[in-house]
């Protein structure tokens, strides 16, 4: 069961209640299903077209390694190179995104606060040229798909780099052929 406060509550009874989804990704990027940019909490989310499905998201008592995938278009050239760009341009594996649902008033204003409806971490992407249409998706994976992995470490080249400016250690870590003995003092 999901807890909303009463402004939401009751936008959800109304007879033609108005929401959307937002969807934030690493970057950051914060994008909306909606006609026009959504503002909550001080952050804007763009409607620049690329959200094409969100699936429902299924909601167990069970942990479970559930993903999650967002589709985004890539049909329009301009689109399709922004896109390409962003998710290319580094690793973003492990950062969190999230899918909300918000309602809206007339004037496209969040009515109360927004429903997280999936929190995830950034799994991978995948094109899907299917001739005339083109898409992207987008896998989140559930926090618990990872269970062992170690709280704050850095896995990747830009990641490190972003903790510690100059340190290319994962850069060159596939040429090490003998074992680095992780946390040992020899």
């Amino acid at each position: 069961m999901i807890n909303v406060d009463s402004s939401v509550q009751a936008a959800m009874e109304l007879d033609n209640p108005r929401f959307c989804w937002l969807v934030q990704l690493p970057g950051p990027s914060y994008w909306t299903d909606h006609g026009v940019p959504v503002t909550w909490n001080s952050v804007t989310y763009e409607n620049n077209g690329y959200l094409l499905n969100i699936p429902p998201v299924l909601r167990e008592r069970d942990i479970r390694m559930q993903s999650y995938a967002v589709t985004v278009s890539a049909v329009e050239q301009d689109v399709a190179q922004t896109v390409y760009d962003f998710f290319a341009s580094r690793n973003m594996t492990g950062e969190t995104c999230r899918v909300s649902l918000a309602m809206l008033d007339n004037n496209d204003a969040v009515i109360g606060d927004i429903i997280g409806m999936y929190e995830g971490t950034f799994d991978s992407w995948s094109n899907q040229d299917q001739g005339k249409s083109e898409k992207i998706s987008i896998k989140i994976s559930n926090i618990w798909s990872k269970p062992h992995r170690t709280a704050g470490r850095i896995t990747s080249p830009d990641t490190q780099e972003a903790h510690y400016p100059g340190d290319k250690f994962f850069e060159y870590a596939h040429r090490e052929r003998s074992n680095l003995g992780w946390g040992s003092k020899e």
